[in-house]
C-alpha cells in the first residue's frame, strides 16, 4: 500500500475510502514512473488527471483530522435546515433592513465596483462565503429555502440597484445564515462562528459535495 501520493508527494491517509483507492489504482494503471530522491514510487501524469485525486486525499487525511479536533459536524442534519433557516428570519430582515452592516454585502458590492467578470469576483470571494461546513449540500438547502422566506419582490430596492437578486441570496443571506447557523450549533459568540465559516470551507466542499442533479 502506498503511504505517500506518488502524485503529489504528500501522506497518504492509512484509512482510505473505497473511492480513493479506486481512483489511485487507475490513476497508478495510466502513470509511468518517475522516481525522485524523495519518493521512490513518484509517478508522471498530466495535473488535470490528479488534482481531484491528491483534493480528495488530503480531505481524508488533514481535512476529516481537523473537523474532528475542531468539532465540525461530519453528519449534519439537512433536513432541519429549511426550518432552522426560516427561524432565523428576524435576524435576516435586520441585515436587510441595513445591508451596509454585513461584512458579505459589502464585499459583494465592491467586487462590483471593481468591474471585474464574474470569474474573477469568485476567486477573490473564494472562502469568504458559501456554507461553511455544511457544503455544497448545505448550500443548496440554503439557497431554496432563502428564495421562499425573501422572494424577489419582497426585497427593498435600494438593495437591488447594488446587488441583483441572486447575488444576494448566494453571496449575502446564505454566509450570513450560516453563520447564525454555526453560533447555535456550537453555542459560540458571532466572531468565533467567522472564523469557522472561513475555516470550515474547504471541508465543507469536499465532504457535502452534489451531484449534477443536485443530490
Amino acid at each position: 500500500m502506498h503511504k505517500v501520493c506518488p502524485f503529489c508527494g504528500e501522506e497518504l491517509p492509512d484509512l482510505r475510502s473505497g473511492s480513493l483507492e479506486a481512483k489511485l489504482e487507475q490513476l497508478i494503471e495510466e502513470a509511468e514512473l518517475d522516481p525522485t530522491p524523495e519518493n521512490p514510487h513518484a509517478m508522471l501524469l498530466p495535473f488535470t488527471r490528479f488534482i481531484s485525486f491528491c483534493a480528495q486525499h488530503l480531505h481524508e487525511g488533514k481535512g476529516l483530522e481537523t473537523a474532528r479536533r475542531e468539532g465540525w459536524p461530519l453528519e449534519p442534519d439537512f433536513d432541519a435546515l429549511p426550518q432552522r433557516v426560516r427561524n432565523l428570519k428576524p435576524e435576516l430582515e435586520a441585515i436587510l433592513e441595513d445591508p451596509d452592516s454585513s461584512t458579505f454585502f459589502v464585499l459583494a458590492k465592491n467586487s462590483r465596483k471593481s468591474g471585474g467578470s464574474g470569474v474573477l469576483r469568485m476567486f477573490q470571494t473564494f472562502g469568504k462565503q458559501g456554507a461553511a461546513y455544511y457544503g455544497q449540500k448545505g448550500f443548496a438547502v440554503l439557497a431554496d429555502t432563502l428564495r421562499a422566506v425573501f422572494p424577489q419582490g419582497s426585497i427593498p430596492h435600494g438593495i437591488t440597484t447594488s446587488l441583483d437578486y441572486w447575488g444576494l441570496v448566494e453571496e449575502v443571506l446564505i454566509p450570513e445564515a450560516a453563520i447564525l447557523l454555526i453560533m447555535q450549533d456550537k453555542n459560540i459568540s458571532e466572531e468565533k462562528a467567522r472564523e469557522i465559516h472561513e475555516d470550515s470551507h474547504s471541508f465543507g466542499v469536499m465532504q457535502h459535495s452534489v451531484d449534477d442533479e443536485g443530490h
